[in-house]
């Protein structure tokens, strides 16, 4: 199956699929939500309707290119647990010798059985950490019985087969069973169906179906099982004696896990081939995690080029999320860039008054500058913003710009607390900005007639006085 990429996304795989318009979709730009399940659905942006949902068929790493995660899984927390448990009790039960140790024997390669094949489940489901290692010691041992029962029947018949005493038929024979026993073991692992497992026509639809990937696989399955010989004979004329059958059981069970683990990743990367859906812990927590439906729902429609959609969906999520100032950003960015100046002036109103009562002044100079490249005559209308944007310039010495925003300042805003303040400004722009020392003492004159209760007012009469002086 080809791997499908997101329309909107190319380099990302898709993990929902149109049927409608043959098209994929990231989980960043469809419209999802959780059942009460958990099972995951999602709709298309544009038309509503609902998507298939693909998975990780078209995200997931190529096993090849995972093998230190492989290595690293048996070092994992209950793995790491059952590893010891089973070592301490091979230990324990073939030292009491006889009946019990064979007993025990039965119980270990059972448990070993059973955990492995939970590992095969569970990473097939796309959770890449171990099962409980407690549950291979308890319940039943039904997958232990089922694959002693596939092993038997593999067994038996290349007991038929060279019984026929055809030597080129009994190689053969032999070279299949041990071609399909991974494939076999993983069949069981999802089916947990006997007959399945040693079904000739079953098993190499399998594999076809996983197709060349499933020798590389082969290789690698022996590849660790020599490397589990090679370890252990490095070690053995290196340890005591005493060393050697627990670090024979350890470092088998540690092996085993591995072979068990790359079997179930293997069935979770060619889901989509072996007619199964299941989703990585990873894709699912960046699913789940707050992907922001109006930023996905924007990106679509700006795609489409559907912007008067974009612009809807903007205005209400900043309705619901008024101080979400990334919003405020690209919306006005959208409206300048669509040539919407009336609307982004009139957003710009509200946008720096939102800023101001948060307490952001230092964006307000810059978001100033950018509209007035989009209107050289633009203004706020709060008075609050103009006196902290009459401030700004005046320290970077734009005196034009603060006589501009603060003329008139008293009829415009006769309720506004502070006017004595906004014209102190004022003056200071025009005497030592401009050097119009009549028009600053007029100013000066109105805060000290209108405006006596004025905080600095012993700042406006020394400014008079020195105007006075210097006018002289």
């Amino acid at each position: 199956m080809n791997k499908r990429y997101c329309k909107y996304h190319p380099l990302s795989p898709a993990l929902w699929w149109s049927e409608e318009f043959q098209t994929g979709y990231c989980e960043r730009c469809v419209d999802y939500s959780e059942s009460s399940l958990g099972s995951p659905k999602a709709k298309n942006f544009l038309t509503g309707n609902s998507l298939e949902y693909l998975g990780s068929a078209h995200s997931a790493t190529p096993f090849w290119e995972r093998i230190p995660q492989f290595f690293k899984y048996p070092l994992n927390g209950d793995a790491v647990i059952f590893v010891v448990a089973v070592m301490i009790l091979g230990s324990v039960l073939t030292a009491m010798g006889g009946i019990v140790a064979l007993a025990g024997l039965l119980l270990s390669l059972a448990a070993i059985t059973k955990y492995g094949f939970m590992v095969i489940e569970q990473t097939s489901k796309g959770s890449f950490t171990p099962p409980p290692w407690d549950k291979a010691f308890t319940g039943d041992m039904n997958m232990f019985l089922k694959q002693v029962g596939v092993q038997i029947m593999f067994g038996a018949f290349l007991v038929v087969v060279v019984m026929l005493e055809i030597p080129s038929l009994s190689l053969l024979s032999t070279l299949i069973v041990i071609l399909v026993l991974p494939a076999s073991i993983m069949v069981l692992a999802m089916e947990e169906d006997v007959s399945s497992a040693v079904n000739p026509g079953f098993l190499f639809s399998f594999i076809s179906r996983i197709g060349g990937a499933y020798f590389i696989l082969y290789v690698f399955l022996i590849f660790f099982s020599f490397a589990h010989l090679g370890f252990f004979s490095l070690l053995m004329n290196e340890l005591p004696e005493s060393w050697l059958g627990p670090l024979f059981v350890s470092s088998s069970v540690y092996f085993l896990l591995v072979m068990y683990h790359l079997m179930g990743y293997v069935i979770f990367q060619y889901q989509s081939e072996l007619g199964f859906v299941s989703e990585d812990e990873r894709t699912a927590q960046r699913r789940m995690k707050a992907i922001d439906p109006f930023d996905s729902r924007i990106e679509v429609f700006l795609k489409e080029g559907r912007y008067d959609d974009a612009i809807r969906v903007f205005k209400k999520g900043i309705g619901q999320h008024p101080n979400d100032f990334k919003k405020h950003d690209n919306l006005s960015k959208l409206l300048v860039a669509m040539g919407n100046k009336e609307a982004a002036l009139e957003h710009a109103d509200s946008y720096m008054t939102k800023l101001h009562q948060v307490g952001d002044d230092a964006r307000l100079y810059f978001l100033f500058s950018f509209y007035q490249q989009v209107d050289s005559n633009y203004v706020p209308d709060d008075p609050s913003v103009k006196y902290v944007l009459a401030e700004q310039f005046y320290s970077r010495g734009k005196y034009d710009l603060v006589i501009k925003l603060l003329k008139n300042f008293h009829k415009q805003y006769p309720n506004y607390p502070n006017i004595g303040g906004a014209y102190h400004l004022l003056a200071e722009a025009l005497f030592y900005g401009k050097n119009l020392p009549d028009k600053a003492l007029q100013f000066l004159g109105f805060i000290l007639h209108h405006y006596s209760d004025y905080d600095r007012i012993q700042e406006v009469q020394a400014l008079a006085k020195e105007i006075k002086v210097a006018s002289s």
